[in-house]
């Protein structure tokens, strides 16, 4: 029984032996058409056997790849099995410039474009090792991290004394502000859990972190209130599906139900369900919102698409620039459905990612697809906003507080 079977378009056999040959390198088996299925036999009938004794499929993703009815059957027949990506079934690597889509979206692909060799051959290890169930240990000690680290770049006055949870030994960071025209959102000091606290030690940073932005749509931004202050919030990981299958888990029973509601509308008892989970859905993010006055995006009504931008400046931008000097290799961020003026929040996202990373860093942006993952982390996010929402517009600190942890 071959481990990985690579399915792939025949204009990409090349890539397709390329793949195979440096995963036997690392330890694994391969079937591929090229080298297993024998003159004279019945491709279907080989291509069957194949993805049923693979416990894994590499889809070699390209246009032609997209396109033919052959390799949309393989790569089904994988996720079928492992709709969630929790076994990790199926494994994207994109060899030429394409965009998945549909449920193919959804999938975390490797991507190769564009990389030398020896990138591309570690692209592909830290993928297969990382992604597969083998473990990063590095080989000396990792430093201290410290305890929960919580950043703020406005005083918030808290009630009370501040109880920190004992249990998560990680270190969570939850960055917010208020900005107005030409403020930024104050990273300098937060910390990044999934990033090592020193780069030039022994510890590995993932091989991408993804960012998920959550934007307020146009129905939203039309508030009535000039003085009425909008929020907008990220959260970044080293693994969205983590995170989201983390939160459902923490919800248990009362899942549907509160996924299915706005903040506002759930019950005072279900909100401190779903904000418990999300706390500790959150645990490994950085997390950061910020605010924005109303007047300032007052435009948006006539001109939604400025209000995007002048979105994505004050929160995308110092999101990027805080990666940018940690040397990571990748960057994906994805935004919230927005299905007016979405072309404007996504163009601005492409060009604050290039403005950064330029040629250092791969990186790419779209939008999330609307299935149980993007559902699940487009209520995590909405969450936060409200929470932020709450504590700057009113001064009502109980929500914001439940995600600070300062109470149980």
């Amino acid at each position: 029984m071959a481990e990985f079977f690579v399915s792939y378009a025949a204009p990409d056999q090349p890539w397709a032996e390329w793949i195979a040959w440096q995963l036997e390198e690392l330890g694994h088996t391969a079937t591929l058409q090229a080298w297993d299925f024998v003159p004279g036999s019945n491709f279907v009938v080989e291509m069957q056997n194949a993805i049923a004794r693979s416990s894994r499929t590499v889809a070699v993703l390209s246009p032609d790849y997209l396109e033919r009815a052959f390799p949309e059957a393989e790569w089904a027949a994988a996720f079928a099995q492992d709709a969630r990506g929790l076994g990790r079934r199926l494994l994207p690597i994109r060899v030429r410039p394409c965009v998945p889509a549909g449920v193919l979206a959804a999938i975390v692909y490797v991507d190769l474009v564009d990389l030398a060799e020896e990138a591309a051959r570690l692209s592909l290890a830290d993928a297969v090792n990382g992604g597969f169930g083998r473990r990063l240990k590095p080989a000396a000690q990792p430093g201290f991290p410290g305890g929960v680290s919580l950043v703020t770049t406005r005083p918030l006055d808290f009630d009370g004394p501040v109880v920190t949870d004992e249990r998560p030994k990680r270190s969570r960071s939850f960055v917010h502000t208020a900005v107005a025209a030409g403020d930024l959102l104050d990273l300098s000091n937060a910390a990044i859990p999934y990033l090592p606290s020193d780069p030039t030690g022994s510890e590995r940073p993932p091989s991408t972190v993804f960012a998920y932005v959550w934007l307020p749509t146009i129905d939203q931004l039309r508030s009535t209130d000039i003085n009425a202050l909008i929020p907008c919030a990220a959260i970044c990981t080293a693994d969205l599906v983590e995170v989201a299958d983390k939160f459902r888990r923490e919800l248990g029973h009362a899942t549907e139900a509160l996924l299915a509601n706005s903040p506002a509308k759930l019950r005072q008892q279900d909100k401190k369900i779903a904000f418990e989970s999300a706390k500790k859905a959150l645990d490994t993010c950085l997390t950061a919102a910020v605010v924005i006055p109303a007047i300032v995006l007052g435009i948006g009504r006539a001109r939604p698409g400025l209000a995007y931008e002048a979105m994505c400046d004050v929160l995308i931008a110092p999101i990027t620039e805080v990666h940018r000097k940690r040397n990571i290799r990748r960057f994906d961020i994805r935004l919230s459905p927005l299905p007016e003026a979405g072309s404007v929040a996504l163009r601005q996202t492409k060009r604050i990612a290039g403005a950064s990373f330029g040629n250092t860093v791969s990186y790419r942006a779209g939008f999330i697809s609307e299935d149980t993952l993007g559902e699940t982390l487009l209520t995590l996010t909405r969450l936060v906003s409200w929470a932020v929402g709450t504590f700057y517009n009113g001064g009502d600190k109980t929500w914001l507080r439940f995600l600070k942890g300062d109470i149980t």
